[in-house]
């Protein structure tokens, strides 16, 4: 069958042509109603787009909220995204990919990205915790990790972010399983989803200048560092 992603931008004032991808997956295994893989992002990403047109804000660069579809069956929506930004050169305007995959009550962020990322994620996460401080805490992680959507935007050498969540054994206990329905979701976990990854899309979309991507060689040696060659080589996606 053929699925398709959904996808919305909100155009940037000064600097429509960098772009901030927001995503998560749509899809969802069969066996109940994905409530939280990932409808909880999937609804987060929904209310991202609109609080920020309710805002009234204009943030300089452009930010795109995307809806993958085919996450569970291999990437295939991300996948094919990634493709066709290479194939028509937009690959270069993307500054950086937000992945909200079974996220909720974020207590910071972590980044994969080249020199220049962490000291930048260290400010934006200080600023939103002087915010709120009640969950945020400003916690700042680099760490790779691979299987969901920003994996094929972390292969092409794009930067990828991700909210720091813990969402409860009684909901990691429902993964994938046919007990992963809407009773498992807090709402207050979306909203305060939301109010993190909201500030934090504000701070990059308006920054005077965000680091650039990864080299071949700065990627091929972050993904050794972090042990993840193997599993790449086994699932066919090592491209060095």
């Amino acid at each position: 069958v053929n699925a398709h992603n959904v996808v919305a931008e909100l155009r940037g004032s000064t600097r429509p042509e960098e772009v901030i991808v927001v995503g998560g997956h749509l899809d969802s295994w069969d066996l109940a109603s994905g409530a939280t893989d990932n409808g909880l992002g999937a609804f987060s990403i929904l209310d991202l787009a609109r609080a920020l047109v309710a805002s009234g804000q204009r943030p300089a660069r452009t930010i795109r909220f995307v809806l993958f579809m085919g996450e569970e069956q291999g990437l295939l929506g991300s996948r094919a995204l990634v493709a066709h930004y290479a194939q028509h050169r937009q690959l270069e305007h993307i500054a950086c990919m937000i992945n909200l995959d079974m996220s909720g009550n974020p207590r910071g962020f972590g980044v994969g990205g080249p020199a220049g990322w962490r000291p930048l994620m260290d400010d934006l996460c200080t600023r939103i915790a002087a915010v709120d401080s009640s969950v945020f805490k400003g916690e700042v992680r680099e760490e790779l990790w691979l299987h969901s959507d920003h994996q094929p935007f972390l292969m092409a050498g794009v930067p990828v972010l991700y909210p720091l969540s813990d969402l409860g054994k009684h909901v990691y206990a429902c993964y994938h399983s046919s007990c992963d329905d809407i009773h498992l979701v807090d709402p207050k976990a979306m909203v305060n989803n939301v109010r993190s990854t909201g500030m934090l899309l504000l701070g990059l979309a308006n920054a005077p200048a965000l680091p650039g991507h990864f080299t071949r060689e700065e990627l091929r040696t972050r993904l050794v560092d972090a042990g993840l060659e193997g599993p790449l080589r086994i699932g066919g996606d090592w491209p060095f």
